[in-house]
């Protein structure tokens, strides 16, 4: 169990949540990132994020999801799937 995930690296870089098993690259099942009130530009480099670091070998995420929790609307979930895992 990760309290705090930091990739040493991936520039420090890391994801607010992440499923997968420790120690293995093949388990990496779900990276998820996470904003409150994100305007759509913050959202949108979130989504390039899970494609250029977490998607990518070796770590190989097979599902990255954005969560924007907007107090004023409902939350839009945007679910990524890397059409590469497994490949």
């Amino acid at each position: 169990f990760d309290l705090e995930l930091i990739k040493q690296n991936y520039e420090r870089k890391r994801p607010d949540i992440v499923i997968h098993k420790r120690g293995t690259n093949k388990s990496n099942l779900l990276v998820v990132e996470i904003k409150r009130n994100g305007l759509v530009r913050n959202t949108e480099s979130d989504l390039n994020k899970i494609q250029e670091y977490w998607f990518e070998a070796p770590l190989n995420y097979r599902y990255g999801v954005v969560v924007n929790f907007i107090s004023t609307a409902n939350t839009p979930l945007q679910l990524l799937e890397n059409k590469n895992h497994g490949v």
